[in-house]
């Protein structure tokens, strides 16, 4: 938890108020499935600096594509696009 908020029920009451900010099928479908959208909500309850934020969204972009490269170089060359 961050420095700043105290206690749990603050922990709480701030992730109610960053949660509220997303609409409700956005939360539905990201919260429990998305690790990435996980981290991001930590990072918002704590008040992080957005540049940090932004930050840990370019890495985690850089992170997938370079994942999705190795895969495609794996991929046999009667399967790859023409």
């Amino acid at each position: 938890m961050s420095s700043a908020i105290k206690s749990e029920e603050q922990y709480r009451s701030k992730k109610e108020e960053v949660v509220s900010k997303f609409t409700k099928e956005f939360v539905e479908e990201n919260y429990n499935y998305d690790a990435g959208f996980r981290k991001i909500m930590e990072l918002l309850i704590a008040d992080a600096d957005p540049y940090a934020i932004i930050e840990q969204l370019i890495l985690d972009r850089k992170r997938i594509l370079k994942e999705y490269t190795e895969l495609a170089r794996e991929v046999p060359p009667r399967f790859r696009p023409k």
